[in-house]
């Protein structure tokens, strides 16, 4: 009673049901298609379920029981083994963030150019991520191009873990590399399993395909004691029905399989499962980001938080050509939103021209506004600051400029901003009329030339490249 905090509700506890409701409909009468013979086996010694073929139709009362086995709360470590951040119903409003995302180009942020990506710019955007603290996380943030297939997953994950101490959101393009993957983690840092800061990410096929590469990943990371984010990618009209009300039935239908299914890998396998749903373009065959499909993907948080499951999101991002307005808009209408509701995890900050490129400057313009949402959703307190005493000394007409609270307080109430300052008419003449864009790659520019690296870069770089060559010298990189 004595703070104010915006909050954000958008089902009622009706709608939580009735969707629910739906969405175990679809997993009893139609389905999901489980590509792993080995899977389709053990669901089919469960109680409750019928497989018709590869078609597995899970029962009310399995989806209830892997939702009362799975753990509401995960707990996740930087790699140096100290807490970094816990996921689930209990730490809602405290919404954690992340750069990444596989994507295939880096845009330079001095000449707005673009280039296939390269082991350095993981090495970029990593050391970004540990210099700006706005960030809690970041995602293998692309798919390198200058190492063969074989070596290109290790070398991106070596730049990842030597440039910061975050927890990182893993991504492998490769299936048949990931155990490998896991292992060279392990050789390099041996806590990864009690106390994890490598959170494997997976995705289903939309619509309700469960197929095996992913389920062979959850297995491998659910052995070393890791905890995986399950997330579909859909499309409504595309690879879901159009409206939001079907999305999002199909998309919770396909998060309750996978819940469903990590339980019956290893009961008490640590999930996160959210969406990143998208509107999708029939101009130009593009899926996109659009005002309903982030109501919707705000509504998954909410049902995930309904079922006590940990939740990841999505950034909202690609739309824009770099850190643009178009990319300002985009993120303020999922940023905000999600610290002021159940969103727990919002990963990919930094995606553009439809995920297909990485942009720094977005990232740091991502920053910018992840901080200023913060500061919206923390609201302000009541008790003892209602300054009474001072209405009844001013009075009427006066000032409050020379007041006691106004001096010891004002610094709290200023204009802040790390990339753009507070420039009058005049001052931004005299500047030579900056634009914001400018300033922001500036900014940017700075930041991926000074960044906060780890002291211990050089020796996880050369450690990783040894045992690298060591492997592809005896042909065991996958």
């Amino acid at each position: 009673m004595n703070s104010v905090k915006p909050r954000l509700q958008i089902l009622s506890e009706e709608q939580k049901k009735l969707f629910y409701e739906k969405a175990t409909w679809v997993l009893e009468a139609v389905g999901v298609k489980v590509e792993c013979p080995e899977m389709v086996r053990n669901f089919s010694n469960q109680p409750g379920v019928r497989c018709d073929g590869n078609v597995v139709k899970l029962s009310g009362k399995q989806v209830e029981h892997a939702l009362e086995t799975a753990p509401r709360q995960v707990d996740i470590y930087n790699r140096c083994g100290e807490p970094a951040f816990s996921l689930g119903p209990d730490f809602n409003h405290h919404t954690r963030f992340s750069i990444g995302s596989p994507t295939l180009n880096y845009q330079d942020p001095e000449t707005r150019e673009i280039e296939e990506w390269k082991r350095c710019h993981t090495g970029l955007i990593a050391g970004l991520a540990n210099t700006l603290d706005t960030f809690d996380a970041i995602a293998t943030p692309g798919t390198i191009h200058d190492y063969g297939p074989e070596q290109a997953d290790y070398f991106s994950t070596l730049e990842l873990l030597a440039n910061t101490h975050k927890p990182i959101i893993l991504l492998v393009s490769k299936d048949n590399v990931f155990p490998g993957v896991l292992r060279f983690i392990k050789h390099l840092f041996s806590q990864l399993s009690h106390k994890p800061f490598v959170i494997p990410y997976v995705n289903n096929i939309t619509p309700l395909v469960l197929n095996k590469g992913t389920t062979d990943k959850m297995k491998t990371a659910y052995s070393y004691g890791l905890p995986v984010i399950f997330n579909n990618f859909v499309m409504a009209g595309a690879s879901t029905p159009i409206t939001p009300a079907g999305c999002m039935t199909l998309t919770i239908a396909e998060l309750l399989m996978g819940i469903t299914c990590s339980q019956l890998i290893q009961p008490g396998a640590k999930s996160i499962a959210g969406s990143l749903p998208n509107s999708f373009n029939m101009s130009t065959m593009n899926a996109f980001y659009s005002p309903s499909s982030l109501v919707v993907s705000h509504s998954i948080a909410e049902m995930m938080d309904y079922f006590g499951i940990p939740h990841s999101g999505t950034s909202g991002n690609s739309l824009g050509w770099e850190g643009d307005l178009i990319e300002a808009g985009i993120k303020w209408m999922n940023y905000l939103p999600s610290v002021m509701g159940k969103v727990g995890l919002c990963p990919f900050a930094g995606p553009v021209f439809q995920a297909t490129t990485l942009s720094a400057t977005s990232i740091v313009l991502a920053s910018e506004v992840i901080r200023e949402a913060r500061k919206y959703a923390r609201g302000f307190e009541m008790e003892d600051n209602f300054l009474l005493d001072e209405i009844e000394a001013v009075g009427h007409g006066g000032s409050y400029l020379g007041t006691q609270s106004t001096f010891e307080l004002f610094r709290d109430y200023q204009p802040e901003s790390d990339i753009w300052p507070s420039l009058t008419l005049e001052s931004w003449k005299n500047s030579g009329m900056p634009t914001s864009t400018g300033m922001l790659r500036e900014k940017t520019l700075h930041l991926l030339n000074h960044p906060v690296l780890p002291a211990d870069r050089q020796d996880i770089l050369e450690k990783g490249e040894d045992y690298i060559t060591r492997l592809a010298l005896s042909n065991k990189l996958s």
